[in-house]
């Protein structure tokens, strides 16, 4: 008699984020994060499977450690996204710089206000 399938419905939501972070190009401008997203969803999985092979339910510490990889992956993921979205916003905000012919690098930094009225 084959084993029978883990209930996986708990790996859902880390799965979801990761989803959502490769949808984003997250694998090119975070491939460290959506890599141990990925590492913590297999691993969690891996609990899942042995349980079910072992036609048992988790124990409290396998469930455990399975929320705690499956919330670590999702923070992965989010991290990946985020990282991802700032760097579109960088190369956005060099593009139009680039279009208006601004340098930051090149423009003078303000000069601090005097409280007193006296330049300093």
């Amino acid at each position: 008699m084959p084993p029978s399938l883990p209930d996986d419905s708990a790996l859902q939501p880390a799965e979801r984020a990761l989803a959502e972070a490769r949808a984003a190009q997250a694998d090119t401008f975070a491939p460290r994060s959506v890599d141990a997203s990925r590492r913590r969803i297999a691993t969690a999985r891996d609990i899942l499977f042995t349980a079910a092979r072992a036609r048992r339910p988790l124990t409290d510490s396998e469930q455990s450690r399975v929320d705690q990889l499956v919330a670590a992956a999702q923070l992965d993921a989010r991290s990946a996204l985020v990282e991802t979205q700032a760097r579109a916003v960088q190369t956005k905000l060099e593009d139009l710089q680039g279009q208006t012919g601004a340098n930051p690098a090149s423009s003078p930094s303000p000069q601090p206000r005097s409280t007193t009225g006296v330049s300093p």
